[in-house]
């Protein structure tokens, strides 16, 4: 999915629906891409689902809530 400023209802309330189901098989860390290693997965998963709970409607926090789409993508790809 290609970066965007505003998410529709639908598409953050699949996404979170996927993390949801996904939650007890999460890595442990991740390596995003060449520049972002996330440590703690789950407790980063955690944390970016009460941005999109308390602020998807706001574009401020767009790029944090892209990351949760591309976290997805690579966990898919790696399948």
């Amino acid at each position: 999915m290609p970066y965007k400023k505003h998410f529709t209802e639908a598409e953050l309330k699949e996404l979170l629906e996927w993390f949801e189901a996904q939650a007890e098989h999460l890595p442990h860390s991740l390596q995003l891409d060449k520049a972002t290693y996330i440590a703690d997965l789950p407790k980063t998963v955690k944390l970016y689902f009460d941005v999109v709970r308390l602020h998807g409607d706001n574009p401020t926090y767009s790029g944090q809530i892209f990351h949760l789409f591309k976290i997805k993508e690579k966990l898919t790809a790696d399948q």
